[in-house]
């Protein structure tokens, strides 16, 4: 009667081993789960860029979106701030911008031989203008406007 119980003791010690193994097998691939979940729950600190004026650039070094002050005139008194937009060939293509002390604000849009533009001022009243000029034409008449403004 002793033999028999040998036996089952042995095979009993042997399972409580492979209990072990298999435990120990699945608890730590479950706390490398849970801890690369948690260390993916930090937080992240708050990142903060300040800069007077943004420039994007295409792979041929043309400017084809500036973030600031409207023709880079940051020294102006009241400068508009705003985002223009750039064809390939650098010239403006779309822009809106603050009007700063006159409230309201404008965008605009230009193709080759055309441009719109949609405005709001403090008042509340609402402008539409629409152009049908060459854009070189148009481009001087904007620069005018704009060194008028500041």
């Amino acid at each position: 009667m002793d033999e028999p119980l040998a036996e089952l003791r042995q095979r009993l010690d042997r399972l409580g081993r492979e209990v072990r193994w298999w435990r120990l097998g699945a608890t730590l691939p479950l706390m490398l789960a849970a801890a690369v979940l948690f260390m993916g729950q930090a937080l992240q600190p708050t990142r903060l860029i300040e800069a007077e004026r943004v420039l994007v650039k295409d792979k041929t070094g043309t400017i084809r979106v500036a973030l600031g002050a409207l023709g880079g005139h940051t020294d102006a008194p009241n400068p508009l701030y705003g985002i223009t937009l750039y064809d390939p060939r650098g010239d403006t293509s779309a822009y809106i911008y603050d009007r700063g002390s006159l409230g309201g604000a404008t965008l605009y849009m230009a193709g080759s031989q055309s441009s719109i533009s949609f405005g709001t001022s403090k008042e509340a009243s609402v402008e539409i203008n629409a152009f049908k000029e060459p854009r070189k034409d148009r481009e001087r008449r904007l620069d005018q406007l704009l060194r008028d403004a500041l």
